[in-house]
């Protein structure tokens, strides 16, 4: 999702030309974004000897790895430091790097919160880890600092279906009152095009973005304005939440525990021009959520309907 944000931005800009680096060229998302105007060439991030071709020429290079597709901290690390070596050693000489805080940094929380293998938040540990490696190579990369997505509540089902008409969401929070930072993709996109674009200001800088910070009792009111349906909101103790029964639940619940007790969001993270706020967000993505609705209404009535049968 970050890289499409990032593709929007650099191609409605019009100030650079755009490649995309895939596993399969051939592949229907490679075609739609070669369709857009976009270079499309193949690199894997498992081999980062078939990433500095891809990277040759480029000025710039937009790197982001996706721990949720394996759930591996080391391999989420070589991935990271095998892309900027190959960017490095292509002669890019701008990365912008999507990553996120080391917790460990926090006493209170690494005194608190039990390890989840080597780490308490790995998908935040080996970004981390890969931040220290680019720091000590002094590679001219800008740390880009991401938070929950607002797109988070359909692309990864945290909208869940109860019946036609009402949906949950499960927001594991320290307080009832305690707010959760967000951004949308396109200004994540929008916030890499400007380091982009002003390399003096942001090159070797920690760069922070967010759009909104909300209470998950107001997240839940602004998708049951949107999507038409009732939207009960459960808010577990991040600890509590930690122990529900699915691959990933106690890595969520410590990150949710950081996000709203320990993460200082409204001191060091900044807005893009124009930001999107999440009740934006949800007004010019009304399409989108309505249809993920229908979605699952149809799924879980053609699901019955089988099993019927």
């Amino acid at each position: 999702m970050q890289g499409g944000g990032v593709v929007d931005a650099i191609l409605k800009d019009g100030t650079f030309s755009c490649r995309a680096i895939t596993r399969s060229a051939s592949s229907e998302k490679a075609r739609v974004l070669k369709d857009r105007g976009c270079e499309v060439v193949e690199g894997d991030a498992d081999q980062p000897e078939t990433l500095k071709q891809a990277f040759k020429g480029a000025d710039g290079a937009f790197l982001l790895t996706n721990f949720w597709e394996h759930h591996d901290e080391d391999r989420e690390y070589r991935q990271a430091v095998g892309a900027a070596d190959a960017a490095y050693d292509a002669g890019v000489k701008h990365i912008v790097w999507s990553t996120l805080e080391d917790v460990d940094l926090h006493d209170n929380f690494r005194n608190v919160i039990p390890k989840i293998g080597d780490s308490r938040v790995p998908h935040f540990a080996s970004k981390a880890k890969a931040s220290r490696y680019m720091r000590s190579k002094m590679y001219p990369v800008t740390y880009l600092f991401t938070t929950f997505y607002m797109e988070n509540f359909y692309f990864f089902n945290m909208l869940s279906r109860v019946d036609d008409s009402h949906y949950e969401i499960v927001l594991p929070t320290s307080h009832a009152d305690s707010k959760i930072s967000m951004v949308s993709m396109r200004d994540i996109g929008l916030m890499a095009l400007h380091a982009f674009k002003n390399p003096s200001t942001t090159l070797n800088q920690d760069v922070k973005v967010m759009g909104d910070m909300l209470s998950p009792k107001d997240i839940g009111a602004l998708l049951e304005q949107v999507a038409g349906v009732h939207v009960a909101v459960k808010q577990p103790a991040p600890l509590e939440y930690a122990k529900y029964e699915f691959p990933g639940a106690q890595e969520f619940g410590h990150m949710f525990l950081y996000d709203s007790e320990y993460e200082d969001v409204l001191a060091t993270y900044e807005r893009v021009p124009n930001y999107q706020n999440f009740e934006n967000f949800l007004q010019q993505n009304s399409k989108v959520l309505k249809e993920y609705i229908s979605k699952q209404n149809a799924a879980a009535k053609a699901k019955k309907q089988h099993l019927r049968g």
